[in-house]
This record gives C-alpha cells, sequence and structure tokens, in this order.
C-alpha cells in the first residue's frame, strides 16, 4: 500500500485519507483513514487546504476506513458540510472547558432528550429531572464561575433548552441570597425546570413566531402554565408551595400577570423568584426575533421600566448578583467606549455620570448603556 499527495480538487469520492488534516486547530478536521465523500472534499475546500496525503490501493486489496459521517445523514450535503465543521470547533472548544462547564454540556444534553422526550407525549419523570439539576447547581456553586458566566454562546435554535437550565441556576442563586435552606434550593432548582414543562404542548412554529402574536395565539401560549401544574401535581417529591409557585410564576405583584391575575401577597414568594430569574435569563438571551440584552441592561429594565411587577426584595438580590455601579467603576458603553463612573444617580444607579477620555456623559441624559461592567 502506497500514499500520494493529491490536490483537494482533484480528490475523488472512494479515496481514503492517509494522515490526520489539521486547518490551524488542535484535532483533525478529516482523521486518517476517512474514505472520502463530496461532504470531506467541501470541507477541505472550506478550510483552504490545498494538498491532502491519499492512500494509493491496490487492486484486491481490503483496508480498514472509517465512517465518512459522524451522525445520522442530514437532509442535504450543505447541512452535512455545517455539521461536519461545527462538531471541529466543538471540539476545539470542548478542549478548553472547566469543570462546570463538562457538567452543564452533560446537563444540557441529558435535558434536552428529557424535553424532547415530553414533546412526543410522554409524562414528566420528576426523579429524572432531579437528577439532572441538581448535580449542575451543586458544580455551579463549587466553580468560581458568576452570574456573567452563565451568558455563553447559545444556539439561537436551542434556546428553550438553555434557557431552562440558566433559569434554574439563577433562581437557585437568588434563593440563596434569600436565606432559603440547602433543602429549599433544590426544591426551587427543580421547579424553575419544571415549570415551562407546559411548553412541550405549545407547537415549535407558534413559539418561534417572528411576528406579534395573536391574542388567541398568546392565550395558546398561556396554557402551559396549566399544562405545566398538571403534569407535577400528583407528584410526592415537590411541596406544595412548589407545585404553588409553578402555577403562580408568570404573576405580577400589579395584577398584570396570569393565569388568575393574583396579587401581592397572594403570590408566593417562590413564585417571585421563578419569575425574576425567568425574565432576567429571556432578556439576556438571543432569540429568533430580537436580540439580547446584556446583564445591566436587563436588571434596568426590571427594575425601573417593569417598577411594581416583582417582588422587590427578589430584584435587589440579582442586583447584588448582577453588581452595583459606585464611584470609580470601570465600565463599558455600547458603543465600546470605556470610562469611569465619576458620580451616581439615585433615581437610576445604572444611569450615572461617566468620564469617557475628556468627556463627561451623563447616561441618563444619553442613550448610552453599560454593556458590562469590567
Amino acid at each position: 500500500m502506497e500514499a500520494e499527495i493529491k490536490v483537494v480538487s482533484e480528490l475523488e469520492v472512494g479515496d481514503i485519507i492517509e494522515e490526520d488534516v489539521f486547518a490551524n486547530t488542535k484535532f483533525p478536521i478529516v482523521k486518517k483513514g476517512t474514505l472520502v465523500t463530496d461532504v470531506q472534499i467541501n470541507v477541505l475546500k472550506q478550510f483552504d487546504i490545498v494538498q491532502v496525503l491519499v492512500r494509493v490501493i491496490e487492486e484486491d486489496e481490503i483496508v480498514e476506513v472509517r465512517p465518512a459521517v459522524r451522525k445520522e445523514k442530514s437532509p442535504t450535503q450543505d447541512m452535512e458540510v455545517k455539521r461536519f465543521i461545527e462538531e471541529v470547533i466543538q471540539e476545539e472548544e470542548h478542549e478548553h472547558e472547566d469543570d462546570f462547564q463538562i457538567v452543564y454540556r452533560e446537563s444540557y444534553q441529558n435535558y434536552k432528550m428529557e424535553y424532547d422526550r415530553l414533546r412526543s407525549g410522554s409524562k414528566v419523570n420528576v426523579p429524572h429531572t432531579r437528577q439532572i439539576i441538581i448535580p449542575l447547581i451543586e458544580m455551579f456553586f463549587e466553580s468560581e464561575n458568576t452570574i456573567y458566566d452563565l451568558k455563553r454562546k447559545i444556539i439561537v435554535e436551542d434556546y428553550i433548552y438553555h434557557h431552562h437550565l440558566r433559569t434554574s441556576i439563577v433562581a437557585t442563586l437568588l434563593a440563596k441570597e434569600l436565606g432559603y435552606s440547602k433543602a429549599e434550593q433544590n426544591q426551587i432548582s427543580l421547579a424553575a425546570l419544571l415549570m415551562d414543562a407546559g411548553m412541550a404542548k405549545i407547537s415549535m412554529t407558534l413559539l418561534n413566531k417572528t411576528r406579534d402574536l395573536t391574542e388567541q395565539e398568546r392565550m395558546e401560549i398561556r396554557k402551559h402554565v396549566i399544562h405545566s401544574y398538571t403534569s407535577i401535581q400528583n407528584s410526592p417529591i415537590l411541596k406544595p408551595e412548589i407545585k404553588t409557585a409553578i402555577v403562580q410564576h408568570h404573576e405580577r405583584m400589579d395584577g398584570s400577570g396570569y393565569p388568575l391575575q393574583s396579587k401581592y401577597q397572594e403570590i408566593h414568594q417562590i413564585s417571585q423568584i421563578l419569575a425574576v430569574a425567568d425574565v432576567f435569563c429571556a432578556l439576556t438571551e438571543k432569540r429568533p426575533y430580537r436580540s439580547d440584552l446584556s446583564e445591566v441592561e436587563a436588571i434596568e429594565y426590571m427594575r425601573y421600566e417593569q417598577y411594581g411587577k416583582y417582588d422587590l426584595k427578589v430584584i435587589e438580590q440579582l442586583q447584588k448578583l448582577v453588581g452595583f455601579v459606585t464611584i470609580g467603576t470601570q465600565v463599558e458603553l455600547n458603543n465600546k467606549a470605556i470610562g469611569v463612573v465619576v458620580h451616581e444617580n439615585k433615581d437610576n444607579i445604572y444611569r450615572p455620570i461617566v468620564k469617557v477620555d475628556d468627556e463627561v456623559i451623563d447616561l441618563k441624559e444619553k442613550m448610552y448603556y453599560m454593556k458590562a461592567v469590567l
């Protein structure tokens, strides 16, 4: 068996790659022994590979080859090429993961399978769901990650799975700051992951709509709260107040929520923990129909523009997690300018007076936002 160098443009379907092919990556984009198909040829071209080493197969020779495609075949070749390249990139990213990221990725994969199972009509498996979320929460607290580290690069099409996991972590952080016991924190973690289980009964076409919803469509989506409750109401694992919180997580203190338009003391504090975590995570995620806000923009919006809708005690704890802005704090504006806070604004702590080089900017008057606190 011999080998020869071939120009990529001259590769033929059926050729066998003789050595791993790299493209400024730690992992090969095409592995040794791969049987070449149109997919591999296009991948090599995408990475600007000029030539590769291939085997010269003699007549009647039997050789072992790697499957050309790693996963199930995609509907189109273009999609297969895209998937192939994404896998290479993901391998690179996974190489630099810390322990929390590794556990998060495993939790995401397990939760996605569980949620997709709900979509197929299966019942909620509360014990299994608990096994998915509790180890992730424990790893988060053991790590040095902060609320800012939860905002990762999220695939828009898969946002719903990431949203539920992130919401569960944020809700648990809030519960811990508010003094809830470890056992109560675990219940709240589970509630945050299960409160939108009823969304599995809503069509993805409706959930992914980019235009304004009709009133009938809004009512259909709001039914997910009842679907969620009915799916867990008989579970002995969840305490009564947790089941109540799942029903109430879309209620608002001013009575503008649903399904019962409850107000103030009628709403359990755990319900408000879930609500604040849910909205905060939603605002800081990219969706098919809008861009994401920074953590600072999200808390500003919830505290000031939606004043009166959320329990102020919960909002204040979220504010602590996001971080306070004080004189001397270095900030980055959304125009990428770096400045320093020189005066606080008591009416809105996220709209201080900032000095950028020799310019003094009052964020209360100017249409700038602090994208990140450095």
